[in-house]
């Protein structure tokens, strides 16, 4: 996808994901091109923000998430309920359906997600039952989802608890980076590796900024998250290349640690890293380091999934309503493609 055509590639499937911290925006040109265009898709059976999303075997995997809500206004401290779920729905494109499939064992919300092996992957995430939140905590558990028996097992669990991190697979190794600990209030800095084959946990070097998002994407075998200056709260691209185990800080970016993020691989389109948040379309182009933006999405939803088929960007839940002197949001079952 370039500044003048913007198609998806071929059969590249890319997480979603979800954040915790706090909104920065630019004013980008917007990209003119003749398929930068949204329409909406089947909803899923049961609404839900930050929610795991993964893609195997070409169909949409939704799970987990919060059914919570938030209302108040500025005058008022905001009131949040959080309920997480275990719900899993599968997608299948061609029918434009979603079935339930087996629930995962841990209710959870704003967990990391992987695919190795065509098994889904799921670490860490916090669990909250009780109005207020009152009953919040991070999460160390590392559960398995397998599409083909419509089963789940658990594996050795993730040494810090937390949620909201950038999770990725590389070269047959999960790597699991920064999030947020309820425990101490902060964005951790910790990098994480987690290789299925001997179900074992390693210490990698730690990002140069915090992470407490887990939009983040892997692109020539090296991921990129976003970071965000513990002084200035500005956002910056951040690439980790576990070959070397070294870190990069890119340029600033326009992008809210609340986005999801999707990837294009090259094969009939240039790779381009895609971020969506609220109803906004922030297209980044690795190779420059360069921004445009795209058509904004129909309907505003932070805290929402993505994920690639085909060269369609899906972005999946998340919430709706209005953020402002008067905030309702509300959990989404709503489902948007991007063209």
């Amino acid at each position: 996808m370039g500044k003048k055509k913007m198609k998806k590639s071929k059969s590249i499937y890319a997480v979603l994901f979800v954040s915790c911290l706090f909104f920065t925006t630019f004013s980008l040109p917007y990209v003119l091109a003749a398929e930068d265009y949204w329409v909406s898709k089947t909803s899923m059976n049961e609404a839900r923000a930050y929610l795991g999303i993964e893609v195997v075997n070409g169909k949409i995997f939704a799970i987990g998430g919060d059914q919570g809500s938030i209302i108040g206004n500025v005058m008022n401290a905001v009131g949040m309920t959080s309920q997480t779920t275990n719900i899993l729905e599968e997608y299948v494109p061609s029918l434009d359906k979603w079935t339930l499939k087996t629930p995962m064992p841990t209710a959870r919300a704003r967990f990391g997600t992987a695919v190795y092996e065509n098994k889904i992957y799921c670490i860490g995430g916090y669990s909250a039952t009780i109005d207020n939140e009152t009953n919040y905590f991070d999460l160390h558990i590392n559960e398995v989802y397998d599409p083909t028996t419509d089963t789940w097992e658990t594996k050795a669990s993730l040494t810090t608890a937390r949620h909201c991190p950038a999770t990725n697979m590389v070269n047959g190794k999960i790597y699991v980076i920064g999030g947020y600990s309820i425990t101490s209030h902060s964005i951790l800095n910790i990098n994480e590796v987690y290789d299925p084959a001997s179900n074992t946990w390693a210490t990698r070097s730690p990002p140069p900024l915090q992470i407490g998002s887990s939009a983040s994407v892997v692109l020539d075998n090296k991921i990129y998250t976003l970071g965000q200056n513990s002084s200035s709260w500005d956002i910056f691209i951040q690439v980790y290349d576990p070959a070397t185990d070294i870190w990069i800080i890119k340029g600033s970016t326009p992008v809210s640690s609340f986005a999801s993020a999707a990837l294009t691989s090259g094969l009939s389109a240039p790779q381009r890293i895609y971020f969506f948040d609220e109803n906004r379309t922030d297209v980044y182009n690795p190779v420059d380091d360069s921004w445009v933006e795209g058509t904004p999405a129909q309907t505003a939803r932070p805290v929402a999934g993505a994920a690639v088929i085909d060269d369609l960007i899906y972005v999946v839940g998340g919430r709706t309503g209005q953020w402002g002197y008067m905030t309702f949001m509300y959990p989404s079952a709503l489902v948007e493609q991007y063209s």
